[in-house]
C-alpha cells in the first residue's frame, strides 16, 4: 500500500526524539524501502538467491511458489546426461507362433561425475498409428530367444537393466528393448529414449494451463525401405532427422539422433 503524505509526516516527526544518527539512518532506511511512488519493496526473493545459490534455476522466465521453474527452466542439479550409444534394430519372427517383434540394443556409459538410477523408458510410434512402450506384450520367451541368437552375455533384459549405473565405462550397462510388431509392413517409425538425462522442465499445458513436466528427451527415426518381413533379421537403420532439428530439436554430435522436450 503507498504511504500518504500525512504518515510520512508523521514518521520523520517521530524521528526527532532519536539522536541525529539514529535518525537519519531510519530516514535513508525508509528512502531505501520505498520505490517508485513510495511501493515498499520485499527484498526476500534475492536473499534466498544469494543463500541458496544450487536452488536457482538456470533459466527461468516465471518461479512457482515450490522453487519450480516454468518455460525453459531447468534446475541446475539436474543439468546432467548419460552416454548413450544405440545400437541394431531388427525385425524378429517367432518360431513358435510366428509372432513378430521389433528388437533394438544399446550401450550406457556414466561419465556424469556420480553414480545414477537407470530406469529407461523406450517407446515406439510408426506410421501405422501403433504407440508401444517397450517390454509390455511381449513373451519371456521371446526376449530369452533373442539374447539367444546375439549370444553377448552381457545383454540385459528391460528389468535386469534397472538400478543404480555406477562411473566409468568398465560400469557400462547393455540392454536389450523389444516390442510387438502388430503391423510388420511399416515403412517410418521413431523411438523415443527417456532416462538418458535428468533435464526436467515445467511449462504451462496448452489445454489447461497448468504447470507439467517435460523430460530431456532422445528421439531416433528408422525407415525400413521395402518389405520388413523379406529384409529378415538385416538391421534397420537411423536416417537424419533434419525436420526435428528444424523445428527445435538439438542435434546430438556425431549421430543422427536428437534431443528435444517431451
Amino acid at each position: 500500500m503507498l504511504p500518504t503524505d500525512a504518515a510520512s509526516t508523521h514518521r520523520f516527526a517521530s524521528a526527532r526524539f532519536l539522536s541525529g544518527v539514529t535518525a537519519g539512518v531510519l530516514a535513508a532506511g525508509l528512502l531505501m524501502a520505498a520505490g517508485p511512488a513510495g511501493a515498499m519493496q520485499d527484498t526476500t526473493p534475492a536473499k534466498a538467491t544469494e543463500t541458496a545459490p544450487a536452488a536457482k534455476p538456470a533459466s527461468s522466465s516465471t518461479s512457482s511458489s515450490t522453487g519450480g521453474t516454468i518455460g525453459k527452466g531447468v534446475a541446475r542439479g539436474m543439468d546432467w546426461q548419460l552416454d548413450f550409444r544405440p545400437g541394431a534394430l531388427r525385425l524378429y519372427i517367432d518360431p513358435v507362433d510366428g509372432g513378430k517383434y521389433w528388437y533394438f540394443t544399446y550401450k550406457v556409459i556414466n561419465r556424469s561425475g556420480r553414480d545414477r538410477m537407470w530406469a529407461p523408458r523406450f517407446e515406439f510410434f510408426s506410421d501405422k498409428g501403433e504407440i508401444k512402450v517397450s517390454g509390455k506384450a511381449v513373451p519371456s520367451r521371446v526376449t530369452d530367444q533373442v539374447r539367444a541368437i546375439l549370444g553377448n552375455p552381457l545383454l540385459q533384459d528391460q528389468n535386469e537393466v534397472l538400478g543404480d549405473i555406477l562411473i566409468g565405462e568398465e560400469h557400462a550397462k547393455e540392454g536389450l528393448v523389444v516390442w510387438p510388431a502388430d503391423a510388420a509392413d511399416v515403412t517410418e517409425f521413431t523411438i523415443f529414449t527417456t532416462g538418458v538425462s535428468g533435464r526436467v522442465r515445467k511449462v504451462p499445458d496448452p489445454k489447461t494451463g497448468a504447470p507439467r513436466a517435460e523430460r530431456w528427451t532422445l528421439r531416433f527415426n528408422y525407415l525400413v525401405p521395402g518389405d520388413a518381413d523379406a529384409r529378415g533379421s538385416d538391421p534397420v537403420e537411423r536416417v537424419p532427422a533434419d525436420d526435428d532439428v528444424k523445428e527445435g530439436a538439438e542435434r546430438r554430435p556425431n549421430d543422427v539422433g536428437v534431443w528435444l522436450w517431451r
